[in-house]
């Protein structure tokens, strides 16, 4: 999250750090940030289902900014159906649009 922070945080520190108290940070920790899209394995896996989801959502534009983040929490855990379908629209990368692949 901190990722997604950072790049919508309206007052970075010195360092570039998400502040963590403006606005934009509370909606990203809240999960209510439009343009922030996370997903996460239910239960063990991240399955096909899922990947339509993130697929849906990576079709539509941005809301609120310009960017798109897209947080992939568990990334390991991808089913192959849902690897393949994921990397199928992957491959050719839109505008405005960020995807992190996270292993825990």
């Amino acid at each position: 999250m901190s990722v997604a922070m950072r790049l919508f945080c309206e007052t970075p520190t010195v360092d570039g750090l998400p502040c963590g108290h403006c606005a934009e940070c509370r909606r990203i920790l809240a999960g209510d940030n439009p343009d922030v899209v996370v997903e996460a394995p239910e239960g063990q896996r991240i399955k096909v289902d899922q990947v339509r989801h993130i697929k849906d959502e990576f079709s539509k534009s941005a809301v609120e900014g310009k960017t798109k983040i897209f947080i992939i929490e568990g990334a390991e855990t991808l089913t192959p159906n849902a690897a393949n379908g994921l990397l199928k629209f992957i491959e050719e990368p839109a505008d405005n649009r960020v995807i992190f692949f996270i292993d825990d």
